[in-house]
């Protein structure tokens, strides 16, 4: 059984600039095999994607030199599943079948800003935790020795909650609305999970009761309902701020921007916590 852990970093000032070097240089060696395998599409109209493939054609590259090997691996393997995808959609499309909400289908695109002439840089891919460590309060992780000697250690928030935890699998860093983030598989031990006892419950999902519940006990059959009204029109009030800010960004000709992405995180974390404290009310 796998599962994702969710890390919030802190890093310094310095760090930061460490890991943006980081995601720069997995957008050079992505930008630079996706340059190749677009020459050879356009070229034959033809193309076999692996990740031996792949391996092959950046193992002498001084891209790939840059990166530590399980991070270069998983930038590899990010390329091929972006290639896989298009080409299984170039099938569909050839037949017919293509979904009706794709109109384009297109190869895989650089991690690049035309207009602005920048590259873009991409999350951070980690193989195994081999490469990398959760620590007390910090995570650390294997950087190439010209932007640190040692492993890159950063300040970290997070729960670990299991204890059958067998080991830990691929770990992916990025950076959202001003914030640093860590998701990591975690690898569970096989496990049967039994029921308690004979009784039973029921489970409704809707609008206006966002949750009825209905339990067996010993004395009799309970009803719970979780009102959702209240948190619906906090919900809408958030859409109608993100709405008239993105009205003014595009009358500004831009579409995005660090302030509309944070009001699009604290839109879904005041919906996240909302419904935590309705059901922490309830249980308590």
């Amino acid at each position: 059984m796998k599962r994702i852990v969710k890390i919030r970093l802190y890093p310094k000032k310095e760090e930061k600039q460490k890991l943006r070097e980081l995601q720069l240089r997995c957008s050079y060696l992505y930008n630079r095999v996706n340059y190749i395998l677009r020459q050879q599409y356009f070229s034959f109209r033809k193309l076999k994607v692996t990740d031996g493939i792949l391996y092959n054609l950046a193992k002498d590259l001084p891209e790939y030199k840059t990166l530590p090997s399980d991070i270069a691996q998983e930038v590899l393997k990010k390329l091929s599943e972006d290639w896989k995808s298009f080409l299984k959609l170039k099938k569909l499309q050839k037949s017919g079948k293509l979904p009706p909400h794709i109109k384009k289908v297109s190869p895989p695109k650089y991690k690049k800003d035309r207009k602005k002439k920048q590259t873009l840089p991409m999350n951070i891919y980690i193989k195994t935790d081999r490469s990398y460590r959760l620590g007390n309060f910090s995570f650390e992780l294997t950087v190439p020795k010209d932007i640190r000697r040692k492993r890159l250690k950063v300040r970290a928030k997070y729960s670990v909650p299991y204890k059958n935890v067998k080991s830990f699998g691929r770990a992916e860093i990025f950076y959202k609305a001003g914030e640093w983030w860590c998701y990591v598989f975690v690898n569970l031990q096989n496990f049967e999970t039994k029921p308690v006892g004979e009784k039973t419950a029921g489970i409704d999902f809707g609008i206006r009761n966002f949750l009825t519940l209905v339990v067996e006990t010993d004395k009799g059959i309970e009803v719970f309902q979780f009102k959702s009204r209240e948190l619906i029109k906090d919900y809408k009030r958030w859409n109608r701020k993100i709405a008239k800010y993105q009205s003014i960004l595009n009358r500004s000709g831009a579409y995005t921007s660090k302030r509309l992405q944070k009001l699009y995180v604290k839109r879904d974390r005041r919906l996240k916590q909302s419904i935590n404290s309705m059901l922490y009310f309830k249980r308590s």
